[in-house]
C-alpha cells in the first residue's frame, strides 16, 4: 500500500467536464495491467537519447490557485506521463493550494491489451485523461499555496511505489504557507539560510532518492508581481537547494512559456518582490537611505551589482535629491550578515560594496569631494540585527544586514554613528 497521507475526497469539482474525463479516466484504467519488457526497453532507450530521466512512478503537483498561470502540459511532461503509462506505473495528482492534498486516490496506468495498436489506443486515453483533469480542474479550495505540503504528501504517495520515482512539480514555487512561506522576506535569504532554518526546525522533506523535477518556476500572473532577474535565479537555487538538502536523487529545474491566468480561486497573499521604497520623507528626516539586497542586489560574495541598469535606477531619485541640494554632503557605509558569533566593524567586502555605491553616484555626476566618508563596517554597526541562531549559524533575517547605507552629514543618523 502507498502511504497516500492526506487526500482531498472531491465531492463538488467545480467543472462538471472533469466528472466525465475522470470516470473516462477510471473505465479504461480498469483493463490495465503489466507491460511487456521489450516495450519497456524500447522506451528506456528513447529516454536515454533525450537525457531525460523517465520514472515509473509519478506524483504530478500543479498549479490550480490565484497568483498562477493555467497548466498547459507540453510535450516534456506529456511524455513524462506516457512512459507511466507504458510500464505500467503509479500516479497521483496534487493540484496546489492551501492544503496541497491529492486530487482522490493515486491510481495504476498501463494496458493488458493483446495487440500493440489496441494497446496504444488504450494509453493514449488514459494520457488525454490524466491531461485533461491536470489542465482544467480547478480544485484550488483553501487559500493561500502550500508547496511545502503538497512535497509532503508526494513523498508519502511515492513511499513504497514501484521503480524510478519522481515528483513532477508545475507551478510559479511561491509557496505562502507552512515553513517555506515566501511571504515572510524568504526570496531575499540565501539557500544556505533557508536550509539552515529548516535544519533547525527538523523539517527537511522526506524525499531521498526521489527525482525532482520543477516546471513554470516563476510564471506568475494576476496580483503577483513579476520576480526580477536576481529573484528569479535566487528562487531557483532556494529550491535546489532545500530538496537536494532534502535527499533528492536530483532536481532539474525546467523554463516554460506562461499561460493564462487562473482566476476565479481563493485567495493568495503576493509575495513582495519590490524592494522598500529608500527615498521618503522618513529617511530624509532620519537622514539615512539604506539600499538593502531587496533594492540594490549585488552578485553573491562580490561587489558587482547583479543589475546595474536596476541598482542605478534605484540611486537616481537620491542623485536627484542631492543634486537639487548642493550644500549636503554624505557618508556611505557597507554592511553585512554575520559569520558566526564574531563581530566585526570592518569587512572587505562591505567596504568594497559602498565603493561600489560611491562610484555609481559619481558616474551619475555628483562630486566626489561631496563624498566625505566611504567605509565599511561590517556586522557591528547600529542598523544590524540578529541574524544568527544559537549555534552561530546565519538565519533568514541575514540578509536585512546585507546593505549600502547613504547617511547625510549632520543628520539624527550622522550624530548617532558619530556617538556609537
Amino acid at each position: 500500500m502507498h502511504k497516500n497521507g492526506n487526500v482531498k475526497k472531491v465531492s463538488y469539482i467545480k467543472i462538471a467536464a472533469i466528472l466525465l474525463v475522470f470516470a473516462m479516466l477510471v473505465t479504461v484504467l480498469s483493463g490495465c495491467g503489466a507491460k511487456q519488457a521489450e516495450d519497456e526497453s524500447r522506451s528506456n532507450a528513447s529516454a536515454e537519447v533525450e537525457n531525460v530521466v523517465m520514472a515509473d512512478s509519478l506524483a504530478v503537483i500543479y498549479s490550480q490557485h490565484l497568483n498562477a498561470t493555467k497548466v498547459k502540459l507540453s510535450s516534456f511532461e506529456r511524455d513524462k506521463i506516457q512512459h507511466v503509462a507504458e510500464v505500467g506505473g503509479y500516479m497521483v495528482l496534487i493540484p496546489v493550494d492551501g492544503d496541497s492534498q491529492q486530487f482522490e486516490e493515486g491510481f495504476t496506468l498501463g494496458s493488458s491489451a493483446q495487440t500493440e495498436s489496441r494497446r496504444a489506443q488504450e494509453i493514449e486515453k488514459q494520457v488525454t485523461g490524466v491531461e485533461a483533469v491536470i489542465e482544467t480542474s480547478l480544485l484550488a479550495d483553501a487559500e493561500q499555496i502550500d508547496l511545502y505540503r503538497a512535497f509532503q504528501n508526494a513523498a508519502n504517495a511515492l513511499y513504497d511505489a514501484p521503480g524510478v520515482r519522481e515528483i513532477l512539480v508545475i507551478d510559479p514555487m511561491l509557496s505562502t504557507k507552512d515553513y517555506l512561506d515566501f511571504t515572510t522576506g524568504m526570496l531575499n535569504a540565501t539557500p544556505d539560510e533557508v536550509v539552515s532554518f529548516l535544519k533547525a526546525n527538523d523539517a527537511l522533506l522526506p524525499l531521498q532518492g526521489i527525482i525532482i523535477t520543477i516546471v513554470g518556476i516563476g510564471n506568475v500572473s494576476g496580483a503577483q508581481a513579476p520576480l526580477n532577474p536576481h529573484q528569479a535565479k535566487n528562487l531557483g537555487d532556494i529550491w535546489a537547494a532545500v530538496l537536494n538538502a532534502s535527499g533528492a536523487e536530483s532536481v532539474t529545474v525546467k523554463q516554460s512559456l506562461a499561460g493564462e491566468p487562473v482566476t476565479d480561486a481563493p485567495y493568495v497573499t503576493p509575495v513582495p518582490v519590490e524592494g522598500v521604497a529608500v527615498f521618503t520623507k522618513e529617511s530624509i528626516a532620519s537622514g539615512d537611505f539604506k539600499y538593502g539586497d531587496d533594492v540594490v542586489s549585488f552578485v553573491p560574495d562580490q561587489a558587482v551589482y547583479l543589475d546595474p541598469d536596476a541598482a542605478n535606477a534605484a540611486l537616481e531619485p537620491l542623485y536627484q535629491y542631492l543634486s537639487g541640494n548642493p550644500d549636503i554632503t554624505i557618508s556611505i557605509y557597507g554592511t553585512n550578515a554575520s559569520d558566526g558569533f564574531a563581530k566585526s566593524s570592518h569587512s572587505s567586502l562591505s567596504q568594497t560594496r559602498a565603493e561600489t555605491v560611491s562610484s555609481s553616484l559619481i558616474d551619475m555626476g555628483l562630486e566626489a569631494g561631496r563624498i566625505t566618508t566611504i567605509q565599511g563596517l561590517g556586522n557591528d554597526n547600529i542598523w544590524h540585527v540578529d541574524d544568527v541562531d544559537k549555534y552561530g549559524n546565519q538565519t533568514m533575517e541575514a540578509w536585512k544586514n546585507r546593505s549600502v547605507h547613504i547617511v547625510i552629514d549632520g543628520s539624527p543618523t550622522s550624530n548617532l554613528l558619530a556617538n556609537d
